[in-house]
């Protein structure tokens, strides 16, 4: 069970190098690239970039459990000289080995054999593990919470395990599990739809080089409880009863000594979209331990967050990424954050012989530790929950950012539509927030009647180190000629927290070509099947077919791998500056397939645009990427009968109705985000991705589509109900 790397000595680096290149040679290795997009049906989702998978829910979908239980191991602390390797100078304090004390280095996601990132994920993971030499000294234990590769290639197990037994000590006891990514080996992402078969052979994959899919390794008394996703769509109901089992016999062998847990989806409250398919009988047994610690990855999230720490009955702590690239917390940007490759970070751990646990936040790439060191006192929380620190109190006690004295937002470069926008970095001074400002949040409104008509929510580069900027800039677009607007500027702590406002007002200038706005909003796409065609009448957008869409009794019927999609031009998108409306009367079946959690119904939401999505609970979203943040409208979905379903954006309100009447609403105001050039096209029955393909497939039957160029009144959304004709059932 337990992986003591003592049985892999230094010496097999040279046989698995020489492995590693037999593997990068052979010009037919099944592995050696991804499967094309090709022609217009898409049944299957190719394997998507980490930006792609970033939003990406597990499915409730069980797998089987092929792997095999495991063994406990004692591993004994002996002395070793540190690693030949040199390493540069380290800033900060670092941690001194006493006698007594136990040193735990935790990594995740590796992503060996990622490719366009700079410095490469091999490159990083060696660096993080060199530091980790200089910074112990002696290092007991290494734990990487799964992906230590990108798709669980054979050569990039050989590329992993050269990188890492050139670069660990020689007695350090490492522990890993298998990650999603692990389940990528023919690159084809299922999300939990993985045969038996295939299952088998990517955990055969795995355990061939890394050993037993979940683990126990005892070091110096505090045991390492390692369990392995048992698919891609991160469900680990192969692998309970054994942490179950495990969690138990540590408790009962030493009631106050700390249990590592680690995984690499997770199993608490700490952020959804990180979280692990695990029976509610695995949460109960960990709210019985206030000496657990679980860590997992998976996220992508940047350690410099203090939210990265939560405890209630136990403790959860995310670690961030060692070899690929960082993610937004909140998914606020759809975008990778800036600079994301850089992301190289990690979790040192220290247990003293009174058992107190601390953690400290290190940043590879700027070789420095980060925030204050997190200190779980082990014996103080088994006798009292009171004794946790890193709990939800921690919003209470925040406060709030603040832009420097004396700052100011200068607006520059006024033309007719445009400007530009320059304000300081804001700071916030606590014990609780480590400093992090997550957002800034821009709106633009019209001076004289408070109407707004810009709006932008900014991510911060809070995890950039020293590179950390200091002044932020932005340009506003998409404003009315010789009109008075005021400009506000507000920063947004990682609790919540706002600060004071910083404004200043500005004309945009005249332009004299300028005419009346239209009193009318038009339609910009109209397609009405029950004609028997696809035809775009509103503007003659062309239309592509994906699947075999077919039509019955007049209804245009796509099942599960069809779709249509249209091309909006340049045109389209300069009606669409700050609000829409989709029309449509649409059949939801009620068997659909949820790759990510959800389908789509009708929509253009790669990373900005608008749509309407379906998910698994039943629930309808209306969204809309307003200024970098998707905003939305979430209501019930109604399945199996006819609705006429109408969402609208005017700039001021997100609004869903169905059959004539208004669902749910939701206030928002500024531009919407527009898609990449290759992914505008409107879908019907499905999303488009980055490649201009369609994922999230729906089954579904439609009878028309209509696209406006605005926000539709309630009184326009009435007339046009009253004068629909429903099909028959």
């Amino acid at each position: 069970m337990k992986k003591t790397y003592r049985v892999h000595p230094r010496t097999l680096a040279a046989l698995i190098s020489l492995l590693l290149l037999v593997c990068l040679l052979l010009p037919a290795c099944q592995n050696s690239s991804d499967p094309a997009d090709e022609g217009t049906s898409a049944t299957t989702e190719m394997a998507p970039s980490q930006d792609e998978m970033q939003t990406n829910p597990a499915t409730d979908d069980p797998a089987q459990d092929t792997g095999e239980p495991g063994t406990t191991t004692d591993v004994s602390e002996t002395d070793t000289d540190v690693s030949e390797t040199d390493t540069e100078a380290q800033t900060g304090s670092v941690p001194v080995a006493d006698d007594g004390q136990t040193n735990i280095a935790i990594l995740s996601d590796v992503h060996i054999g990622k490719m366009n990132l700079s410095p490469m994920p091999e490159d990083k993971f060696a660096s993080s593990l060199q530091q980790i030499n200089t910074l112990f000294g002696h290092t007991d234990g290494l734990v990487i919470v799964g992906d230590l590769t990108d798709r669980g290639y054979d050569a990039e197990y050989a590329l992993f395990t050269r990188v890492l037994w050139e670069n660990a000590q020689d007695d350090t006891s490492v522990c890993t599990v298998m990650g999603n990514h692990e389940y990528f080996r023919d690159g084809v992402v299922r999300f939990g739809g993985e045969s038996e078969t295939f299952l088998k052979e990517c955990q055969t994959a795995y355990s061939g080089v890394m050993g037993d899919l979940d683990t126990d390794t005892v070091v110096n008394g505090i045991h390492i409880i390692g369990v392995s996703a048992r698919n891609s769509a991160a469900q680990y109901a192969g692998c309970e009863q054994f942490l179950i089992s495990h969690v138990q016999a540590a408790a009962e062998e030493d009631p106050t000594m700390p249990i590592i847990v680690f995984a690499h989806q997770g199993c608490g409250e700490l952020y959804d979209t990180g979280n692990g398919v695990f029976d509610a009988s695995v949460r109960a047994l960990l709210n019985q331990y206030p000496q657990v610690i679980f860590f997992s990855g998976h996220t992508h999230f940047a350690v410099n967050d203090p939210r990265m720490i939560q405890q209630k009955q136990y403790t959860n702590i995310q670690v961030p990424t060692v070899g690929a690239d960082y993610w937004s917390y909140s998914y606020l940007d759809p975008d990778q954050p800036p600079e994301s490759a850089t992301a190289s970070q990690g979790l040192l751990l220290s247990v003293s012989e009174d058992k107190v646990v601390t953690i400290r936040r290190y940043d590879f790439t700027e070789k420095a530790f980060i925030g204050q060191a997190w200190v779980i006192d082990v014996p103080a929380v088994c006798a009292s929950s009171k004794s946790f620190t890193y709990t939800d109190r921690r919003a209470e006690e925040a406060a709030l950012p603040a832009f420097p004295d004396g700052a100011v937002a200068e607006v520059t470069a006024v033309g007719q539509h445009t400007a530009h926008l320059s304000f300081p970095a804001a700071s916030v001074e606590d014990g609780v927030t480590d400093g992090v400002i997550m957002y800034y949040h821009v709106l633009v409104t019209d001076k004289a009647t408070g109407v707004a008509h810009f709006g932008l929510d900014i991510n911060t580069d809070y995890y950039m180190g020293t590179a950390r900027k200091t002044t932020w800039d932005c340009d506003l677009s998409g404003l009315r000629h010789d009109t008075e607007y005021t400009v506000t500027v507000t920063a947004e702590s990682v609790w919540g927290k706002i600060s004071p406002v910083l404004s200043a007002d500005f004309r945009t200038e005249f332009d004299p070509d300028a005419g009346e706005e239209p009193t009318d909003i038009p339609c910009i796409l109209d397609v009405d099947y029950t004609t028997g065609g696809h035809d775009d009448t509103a503007s003659g957008l062309t239309c592509e077919t994906y699947g075999t869409p077919r039509f019955e009794n007049g209804i245009c019927v796509l099942d599960k791998e069809s779709a249509y999609a249209y091309l909006l031009t340049d045109k389209q998108y300069g009606q669409l500056v700050n609000s829409v409306t989709l029309e449509t009367m649409i059949y939801i079946e009620g068997d659909q397939t949820y790759p990510w959690g959800y389908v789509n119904l009708v929509s253009n939401t790669e990373a900005g645009g608008f749509g309407t999505s379906l998910y698994n609970n039943g629930d309808l979203h209306f969204e809309v990427n307003i200024g970098g943040s998707y905003k939305t409208v979430v209501t019930r979905a109604v399945v199996g009968k006819w609705v006429h379903l109408v969402c609208t954006y005017d700039n001021s309100f997100l609004r869903v109705y169905m059959d004539g009447e208004l669902v749910d609403s939701l206030a928002a105001t500024g531009n919407i985000r527009h898609v990449a050039e290759v992914s505008r096209k409107l879908m019907v029955g499905a999303d488009v991705n980055g490649r201009g393909t369609t994922q999230c497939i729906s089954n579904i039957r439609v009878a028309f589509v209509r696209l406006y160029a605005g926000g539709l009144s309630p009184e326009k959304v009435t007339e046009l109900h009253e004068a629909v004709a429903y099909p028959a059932v």
